[in-house]
């Protein structure tokens, strides 16, 4: 096999204890030659999270795509400079996709209609994705509403908005024409190498990440990320699930690989030190769930512990993040017995036990 560009003797020192990160990144809306056949490219976003970062892969006639950045007239302007510059006038031939989120697939639409390339996801988030592009029906509505007035959650139509997805429809252009399904324990081939699908749920159903073996590389999607953590969410609309588990668990996924794997993940820099990295996760949400039982230690509704696990101003986006995330971390404290719940007034409070 052809030598890397990046050897990992070249990763820097993180203040992410345990890990080395890549010491430069693309310019937005550039691109950097990473490894043979694959090129690293930064997408605008327009958010305090500025950037996504997708991955443009070589085929013998033109391009694998991973990602596509988020339907916002940044993103398509960059991706106008890219078609130019990195894809250097090749097609692009297939497009995979790691999740629903939008900033993972909003360019999914705009993309097709561009090249017709081949589109490839998860089961889990074709049907999410669906869900979310189409109008809410009137009893999803009232069942939103009701759970917002369980919760104590006053900004109810925002919340609606979000959960339904009428904010995810000014961000995602739409599904392309026709979406090849992937399946775990069945490698895609890009160019001339094998990638094992890696799913993972939690941060989003069928999330899915993939690794070569043949390079000791890992595209990690939102699933590991450097300096930050994914959300984590339990909203109305996955309300049984205990999505803080399912996350948790999931990185037993990833056990197998090698601590020098190089990931690439969806944000930040390109890392080294995968094993040190989901420790630190790990121990970041052990002890979001110690913060949350202290904050709990008289009865709260979860529009109240919200803010008090934050502690900053939450509006837009950042605020049903928010409620999800804290509510993720109750379900999970909740199920293991460590938290009593009791509906007072028809409003659901938590207290530590």
């Amino acid at each position: 096999a052809s030598q890397p560009h990046l050897s990992r003797a070249v990763m820097t020192p993180s203040a992410a204890g345990g890990i080395r990160q890549h010491p430069s990144t693309p310019e937005l809306a550039g691109s950097l030659a990473l490894l043979p056949g694959i090129r690293w490219l930064r997408l605008p976003l327009p958010f305090q999270l500025d950037h996504i970062n997708v991955w443009l892969m070589e085929e013998t006639d033109g391009w694998t795509l991973i990602d596509t950045g988020i339907d916002a007239s940044v993103a398509r302007e960059a991706w106008q400079t890219l078609f130019r510059t990195a894809l250097e006038g090749r097609p692009l031939r297939r497009v995979i996709v790691t999740h629903y989120h939008p900033d993972h697939m909003g360019l999914a639409r705009f993309l097709w209609d561009e090249f017709r390339p081949e589109f490839v996801m998860t089961a889990e988030t074709e049907a999410r994705a669906r869900f979310l592009l189409q109008e809410a029906e009137p009893d999803l509505i009232r069942d939103i509403a009701s759970f917002c007035r369980t919760h104590g959650i006053d900004r109810v139509a925002q919340y609606t908005d979000y959960v339904t997805g009428a904010g995810y429809r000014k961000m995602v252009s739409g599904l392309p024409g026709d979406v090849g399904l992937v399946r775990e324990g069945t490698p895609l081939r890009i160019g001339d190498r094998a990638w094992r699908p890696i799913l993972a749920n939690g941060h989003a159903p069928g999330h899915m990440s993939l690794y070569c073996e043949e390079l000791g590389v890992l595209v990690a999607g939102d699933q590991i990320l450097p300096d930050i953590t994914c959300n984590v969410s339990v909203q109305a609309t996955n309300r049984d699930e205990d999505a803080l588990d399912a996350y948790l668990e999931s990185m037993n996924r990833f056990a197998d690989l090698p601590e020098d794997t190089l990931v690439l993940p969806a944000h930040g820099r390109v890392f080294t030190g995968l094993h040190a990295r989901i420790d630190a996760i790990t121990a970041h949400h052990r002890a979001s769930l110690e913060k949350v039982l202290a904050i709990c230690a008289a009865p709260l509704c979860l529009s109240e512990v919200a803010p008090r696990m934050f502690r900053k101003k939450l509006e837009g986006l950042t605020y049903c993040l928010a409620l999800g995330e804290a509510l993720s971390h109750l379900v999970y404290l909740h199920n293991r017995g460590e938290l009593a719940v009791e509906t007072v007034d028809g409003v659901r409070r938590f207290a530590a036990r």
